[in-house]
């Protein structure tokens, strides 16, 4: 993808998500389906330590932060030092903002300061990356974006990404053919890929932001560029009424 669709892409989801945040985080309030099978995993394999009673946490473009709120629910015996890593500050609830690293991912990614900007956060037992990978533009920035989680996570630490696959749902498909064809209208200049598309919010006409639909050759050639560092250990598929609108890949980095 071109440096100019790239950056154009970048900043017409950070505008969406000023504009939005309010009504888009109301909406996010309940965890996520596919995160119960990701604790059994990890209750398998990393709590299954008794021992274990500190956790450090790294979740990366984290939103409103749910996922914290589900550990601290579902591991009320561990103390985790959790750090938030996002750009949309509007969307983090007032009692978090001390474990919010405010950074635009994807702009100091491509700039190369991004992990200046994580200098001071210690490496992470549990790294995620949830509702996120679907906004990153062009093959190189996905790829950027995972080597940048696995490199802030400890040796044998976990880690965790979703990819949206929301042209299996007709109602999205739909919503997201009609609202690319109107944003090809009003962005002349994009030169999109593949898969990429966009989707509207509450109907509003005017609210655009992008997306990446992923299929699984993508997902299996994301995940082989990185298993030299990172051994993928389950792979499955939640999320949505039909189950299956999200793609899980949980790996664990090689010691």
């Amino acid at each position: 993808m071109d440096t100019a669709t790239t950056l154009q892409l970048i900043h017409i989801t950070s505008d969406f998500y000023k504009r939005y945040a309010s009504s888009f985080s109301s909406t996010r309030s309940s965890p996520w389906q596919g995160w119960k099978q990701f604790a059994k995993i990890l209750n398998s394999t990393y709590f299954n330590d008794t021992k274990i009673t500190h956790a450090q946490v790294l979740d990366l473009a984290a939103g409103n932060m749910r996922f914290y709120d589900f550990l601290q629910e579902n591991y009320p015996q561990i103390s985790f030092e959790y750090t938030a890593v996002d750009n949309a500050l509007a969307l983090v609830p007032a009692q978090y903002e001390k474990n919010f690293l405010y950074a635009d991912i994807l702009q100091d990614l491509l700039m190369g300061r991004f992990d200046e900007r994580l200098a001071e956060v210690k490496p992470a037992d549990i790294s995620v990356c949830f509702g996120f990978m679907h906004h990153v533009p062009g093959r190189s920035l996905r790829q950027n974006v995972i080597e940048s989680l696995v490199s802030h996570t400890k040796p044998g630490g976990f880690i965790a990404l979703t990819f949206w696959q929301f042209m299996k749902s007709e109602k999205l498909k739909a919503k997201a053919l009609q609202t690319s064809a109107r944003a090809q209208e009003k962005f002349t200049n994009l030169k999109l890929e593949e898969g990429d598309y966009f989707l509207d919010w509450q109907d509003d006409l005017e609210a655009f932001r992008y997306v990446h639909h992923f299929d699984e050759a993508e997902i299996q050639e994301l995940t082989r560029a990185i298993s030299a560092r990172a051994t993928l250990i389950a792979s499955y598929q939640e999320d949505g009424k039909s189950h299956e609108l999200n793609r899980y890949l949980i790996l664990q980095k090689r010691a």
